[in-house]
């Protein structure tokens, strides 16, 4: 079955900060602690139950599973969803266990992840950043302002974390550090050998997108993505993503 693979924050949803760069109709998608944090354009949302119908949707995002779950796609139907940036592959919102038991047998080749999590305490105490976080065993990260800073001065701690089997990212304010196995695109291809979902279109607008694609037939980058990949539309965020969902839907 052919699909439409999608990253989620800033592709198809955005926080309160974009709400500023748009006229467009917005619905809240998220809540946490009882805050709207989380938007996505009306329109944008009807062009996705559009194209749902007609082929497989399949949000594919680094948030991890209770993250994730916190958005309402209203009346979207879901089959699978890629969370954890591939480290967890749901299927009707449970845990594929085939999937899930392969990342657990690949971790047992990589450095464990409180090796990581210890490395990465003193590069936020060098810094003297407060937000450290990490989401069960394969995903590791700093939050700050000046992360991109931190990242250019990070050279040993980096090299370090490479040769423990771990990548580090730098997408807007957050170091990511994640095994060598986990990406997008491993995930997908999983689901496209596994399941014969065939990814036709990829979206996403960070390096961590990016990888996706090797795996679809078209790669969509929106313009106020943060990688030199070719951009795909004219506008940026919230009406940017309406532009992209209707290049999707011609593409499908």
């Amino acid at each position: 079955m052919k699909a439409f693979v999608s990253d989620l924050d800033q592709t198809l949803i955005f926080s309160t900060k974009w709400l500023a760069l748009t006229e467009a109709e917005t619905l809240l998608v998220e809540c946490y602690e009882g805050k709207p944090i989380t938007y996505m354009a009306k329109r944008s949302l009807e062009i996705l139950e559009s194209i749902s119908k007609e082929c497989t949707f399949v949000p594919v995002t680094t948030r991890v599973k209770h993250q994730y779950d916190r958005i309402d796609f209203r009346n979207i139907k879901i089959n699978h969803a890629i969370v954890a940036n591939g480290g967890m592959i749901l299927e009707n919102g449970q845990i594929d266990t085939v999937w899930d038991d392969y990342i657990r047998r690949c971790l047992k080749d990589v450095g464990h992840y409180r090796e990581i999590f210890c490395i990465m305490e003193k590069v936020a105490c060098n810094f003297s950043v407060s937000k450290l976080r990490k989401d069960d065993e394969f995903l590791v990260y700093l939050v700050d302002d000046r992360a991109d800073v931190h990242f250019e001065l990070m050279t040993t701690e980096r090299a370090e974390l490479n040769k423990l089997g771990w990548n580090t990212f730098l997408v807007g304010r957050k170091i990511y550090c994640l095994p060598n196995f986990i990406t997008k695109e491993a995930a997908v291809s999983y689901l496209a050998k596994e399941k014969g979902i065939e990814p036709i279109v990829a979206a996403g607008d960070s390096i961590l997108d990016i990888g996706m694609s090797k795996v679809a037939k078209k790669m969509l980058v929106p313009a106020h993505g943060s990688t030199n990949y070719p951009k795909f539309t004219d506008i940026v965020g919230i009406d940017g993503s309406i532009e992209m969902l209707n290049l999707v839907k011609t593409l499908m």
